[in-house]
């Protein structure tokens, strides 16, 4: 395994999420951003930020914690508001 502040390729980033039966399509709210941001990612078209690339390598080592969802899952706690706005409607 990686440092923890080791850089994570695209390779790395998809192999990831295979091992946790996410697809780039599906993981964007398992780690936060938006499905284009989760396809630039596994493309390589952008670089995984830290944040991500720390919190994806915690869920390889340790597993996604029961109750945050699966793609397809709408009852995912780490589904966000479209907008600030919207949550304070």
């Amino acid at each position: 395994m990686p440092a923890r502040d080791e850089a994570m390729t695209a390779d790395e980033y998809r192999a990831i999420l295979a091992k946790l039966d996410y697809t780039p399509n599906g993981a964007g709210p398992l780690i936060g951003v938006t499905r284009r941001q989760s396809l630039r990612y596994a493309a390589g078209e952008s670089p995984v930020t830290i944040t991500v690339a720390r919190l994806l390598r915690m869920y390889a080592r340790h597993g996604v914690p029961k109750g945050w969802g699966h793609v397809g899952d709408t009852t995912s706690r780490a589904r966000r508001p479209r907008s600030a706005k919207a949550s304070l409607d």
